[in-house]
C-alpha cells in the first residue's frame, strides 16, 4: 500500500471504543500512590539452575500466576538479561509463596530460577521480553514481546517487535504457538507491537490487548488497542516454518488516547475479571517531559461488540518513589506485568527501573474508590 492509502487502511482497521474520549478528559496530572511495596528481588539473589552463568545481570518486568494445587503459591516469569552487548532477553521462572510476600521476607531471600523461554525463532531471535501470563481453561498462556530478525537490521524498520504467545499445560514445558500480526496493508508501517496479553473472550475466542506503534507522515502513532480473535481463526492460522501460527488481528479498537502530559500509553498487567466480560486493568502512562512511567487503572466492559470503558482512575495510583524504582538501568520506572486477586487485595508483580523484579499490593476497595471518582456515564 502506498502511503497515500495508509490513512484509509488505518481508518478501516481501527475503530473507537466507547467512553475512551471521556476517560481521557477525566484524567489529571496527579498521583495518589496506593501501592504497598512488598519486596524487591535483586539479580544476585536469583540462581539459575539450567544455565552456565549463575546470576542474571538484570531481572525485571515479571508476570505472575497461581500455581496449581496451592492457593498460596505463585510463579514469577521474569525477563532476564545475561549481558549488555545486544541486551538480549530471556524469561526465567521463580517460585514463591504468599506468606513470604506479606511478611516482607522476599527482599532477603534467595531463589532458584529456571530458564524457560529463550530466543529461537525469527519472531524473537533478538530477545523474549516483558511476559504477561494468563490461564485459559487448563493451559497457561504467556504472551511476550519478541524482538524479531528485523530488530537490528538498518535496512528494515518495520515489525521490529511482535507479540508472541507460548502455551504450557503446567508441566514446565512451553510451546511457542502464536504470533499476532496486523493486516498486510498495515504491516510495512508498524514499527513495533508491545505490551500484549490475551484473555478468554465472552462467547468464543480471545481478546488480544496490544500496543502497536505505526509510523505515519505526520508522526508516530501509539495505539492502546484491543482486538478479538475466534478460536477457529487461531486454529486455522497459517503455520510458519518456525512452527508458530501467524494470527492476523483483522480489526482493532482504540481504547484511550494519552493525556496532554503523556507521550504514550501502554497496557500493564492482564486483567482481573470482576464479572463475566467486565475487566479491571492496570495501564501505564509515559510522561512527555521526563519519560517517567506511572500507573493508572480502568474498568473495561467487553460484553458487547463495541468495548466500553466504564471508569478510569483520574489520578495515577502508583509512581516511582523507592530508590530501586528511581535508579537502575532505566531510571524512574514502575512497570507492572502481572496482577492477581488475593482475597481483598491486588497482588502486583512489576519491574523497577529495568533492573529489579518487585512485588506490591493494593487494597481493592482503595482502587475501586479511585475508579468511582472516574465513572463514565
Amino acid at each position: 500500500m502506498e502511503k497515500a492509502g495508509l490513512e484509509e487502511g488505518l481508518k478501516a482497521w481501527l475503530k473507537e471504543a466507547s467512553g475512551g474520549r471521556e476517560a481521557s478528559r477525566l484524567r489529571s496530572y496527579e498521583t495518589v500512590d496506593i501501592a504497598r511495596r512488598r519486596g524487591v528481588i535483586a539479580p544476585r539473589r536469583v540462581h539459575l539452575t539450567n544455565y552456565p552463568v549463575n546470576n542474571p545481570v538484570a531481572i525485571f518486568n515479571p508476570a505472575i500466576t497461581f500455581r496449581r494445587g496451592c492457593p498460596d503459591c505463585f510463579s514469577l516469569y521474569a525477563r532476564i538479561i545475561m549481558g549488555y552487548y545486544k541486551y538480549v532477553s530471556a524469561i526465567a521462572k521463580i517460585d514463591l509463596n504468599l506468606p513470604d510476600i506479606l511478611e516482607g521476607s522476599v527482599s532477603a531471600s534467595h531463589y532458584s530460577g529456571e530458564l524457560i523461554v529463550a530466543p529461537s525463532t525469527r519472531y524473537d531471535i533478538w530477545g523474549t521480553e516483558d511476559p504477561r501470563a494468563t490461564i485459559i481453561g487448563d493451559e497457561y498462556y504467556m504472551t511476550y514481546v519478541g524482538r524479531t530478525a528485523n530488530y537490528f537490521n538498518p535496512r528494515v524498520w518495520s515489525e521490529r517487535t511482535l507479540p508472541v504467545t507460548a502455551v504450557s499445560s503446567g508441566n514446565g514445558k512451553w510451546e511457542k504457538r502464536y504470533v499476532f500480526l496486523l493486516p498486510d496493508e498495515l504491516r510495512p508501517w508498524m514499527v513495533s507491537n508491545k505490551d500484549s496479553f490475551i484473555v478468554e473472550a465472552p462467547g468464543d475466542g480471545v481478546i488480544v490487548f496490544h500496543r502497536p506503534h505505526l509510523r505515519l507522515d505526520h508522526g508516530d502513532l501509539f495505539i492502546l488497542a484491543v482486538s478479538k480473535v475466534s478460536w477457529d481463526e487461531m486454529r486455522k492460522a497459517r503455520e510458519s516454518f518456525d512452527d508458530v501460527r501467524e494470527v492476523y488481528l483483522k480489526e482493532a479498537w482504540r481504547v484511550m488516547e494519552p493525556a496532554p502530559y503523556e507521550s504514550k500509553l501502554g497496557w500493564s498487567s492482564p486483567p482481573i475479571e470482576l464479572k463475566p466480560g467486565v475487566y479491571l486493568l492496570l495501564a501505564h502512562g509515559v510522561d512527555k517531559d521526563t519519560e517517567i512511567y506511572r500507573v493508572f487503572a480502568m474498568m473495561l466492559d467487553y460484553r458487547e461488540e463495541v468495548p466500553r470503558i466504564l471508569a478510569v482512575t483520574p489520578r495515577y495510583v502508583m509512581e516511582p518513589r523507592m530508590n530501586y524504582e528511581i535508579y537502575g538501568d532505566r531510571p524512574y520506572v514502575v512497570f507492572p506485568c502481572g496482577a492477581l486477586r488475593v482475597d481483598d487485595q491486588l497482588l502486583i508483580s512489576y519491574g523497577a527501573s529495568d533492573y529489579f523484579a518487585s512485588l506490591a499490593t493494593m487494597h481493592l476497595d482503595d482502587l475501586l474508590a479511585e475508579l468511582d471518582n472516574g465513572k463514565i456515564a
